[in-house]
Parts: C-alpha cells; structure tokens; sequence
C-alpha cells in the first residue's frame, strides 16, 4: 500500500474523490497537506446518488483533524452546484463532518 492510498483510506474518500498529492511543510515538516479532487467535472452526485451539473469550482482549504500526530489541512477544488432555487453552493465534502 503507497502513501496516497493510506490518506486515502485514512479520510474515507467515496468513489468520485482522489489524492493528487501529499507534501510534509513546516519547521522539521511538522504539518500533513493533502491535495483533493472532484474527479468527475461535468456532474456531481450527492448522497442520494442524484447526479447535479456542477457549473464550476472554488479552491479551498480545509483544517482537518490530525492525523499520524501531524497538523493536516485539504486543499481542494470544490465543486459548486445550482440549487433547486438557483442559487450557487459549495457541496459538502467528504471531510465535512469533522
């Protein structure tokens, strides 16, 4: 098993998300940042397996929780969607609900 798919389990990425890149910054490398994306470009699937246009992305980055004792932080592209009321939202991202 390679790095990118021990941080990949470690977050328990559904399907449509991957790891693109994992660096160690910091005095003595002191913090985890990994780098997320949405693999699909043209539709986003929600939790009830609904499949949304998504109309474009927003780079953020996220403080998660720690991880092998290292501070860790998620950069990603998030993807955003049309609501039912046409208005434009982030989706929730996996790592959300920490």
């Amino acid at each position: 098993m390679n790095s990118i798919e021990l941080i990949r389990l470690a977050l328990d990425l559904p399907n449509n998300w991957e790891v693109k890149d994992i660096e160690f910054l910091g005095d003595d490398s002191q913090s985890l940042h990994i780098t997320t994306c949405y693999t699909r470009k043209d539709k986003f699937v929600n939790e009830n397996g609904t499949e949304i246009e998504i109309c474009n992305f927003i780079d953020r980055s996220f403080r998660y929780k720690n991880l092998f004792q290292l501070t860790c932080y998620i950069h990603c592209s998030v993807p955003q969607i049309l609501d039912e009321d046409d208005n434009i939202r982030q989706v929730k991202t996996p790592w959300s609900h920490y």
